[in-house]
C-alpha cells in the first residue's frame, strides 16, 4: 500500500481556521451572519455525498472546515494503520480502530468507505477465514485513494469561501 500525505497536497496558509482566536468585542453576530450567508452560496463537490453533507452541517461551513481538518490531520494518517494491524493479525486493535475511523468518512462525504468499514468491523475474531476480507479491504483502500483528493480539494474550497469578504 501507498502511504499518502494528505497534508503535501494542502497550503500551509490555509490549512488549518484558527478556531481559538478570539472575536472581537461586538463581530460574533457579524461573524455568524457573514458564514450563514457564505454557506447559502457554498455547494459540496457532487462526488461527495451532498444530501448527507448538508443535512449534518446544515451551513455551518466554519463547522465543515474543522471536521475536514481533524480527517486529513488525524483520520487519513491512521487509515494505513489498518493494513499494519491486518499483517499482525489483531483483529481487536483491527476492529477498535475502523470503528473509530467509521463516522469520520461520513462526516467527509465519503458515506460508502464508512459502510464498508461498518461491514468489516463486525467480521468476528479472524476475518481472514472469510473469501471476501481482502477484496473488501481493498475495495476500501480504492475509496480511499479516490475520496482522499476530493476530500483535499474540498477543505480548499470551503477554506476559500470562509476568506470570502
Amino acid at each position: 500500500m501507498n502511504s499518502i500525505n494528505p497534508l503535501a497536497q494542502i497550503s500551509s496558509k490555509n490549512h488549518l481556521l484558527n478556531a481559538s482566536a478570539p472575536l472581537a468585542p461586538g463581530s460574533e453576530k457579524k461573524s455568524i451572519d457573514h458564514n450563514l450567508s457564505l454557506a447559502s452560496n457554498f455547494e459540496f463537490n457532487a462526488d461527495l455525498d451532498v444530501p448527507f453533507l448538508n443535512y449534518f452541517y446544515r451551513g455551518d461551513i466554519e463547522q465543515a472546515a474543522h471536521l475536514f481538518d481533524i480527517f486529513l490531520n488525524v483520520t487519513a494518517k491512521e487509515f494505513n494503520n489498518l493494513a499494519d494491524l491486518v499483517r499482525q493479525k489483531d483483529w481487536i486493535a483491527f476492529r477498535q480502530l475502523a470503528h473509530k475511523m467509521k463516522p469520520n468518512f461520513k462526516m467527509v462525504g465519503l458515506t460508502k468507505i464508512s459502510l464498508l468499514l461498518e461491514e468489516l468491523e463486525y467480521w468476528g475474531e479472524d476475518p481472514l477465514k472469510k473469501e471476501e476480507f481482502f477484496p473488501l479491504l481493498n475495495s476500501i483502500h480504492s475509496s480511499f485513494q479516490k475520496g482522499l483528493p476530493l476530500v483535499v480539494n474540498e477543505r480548499r474550497r470551503i477554506g476559500l469561501a470562509l476568506t470570502k469578504e
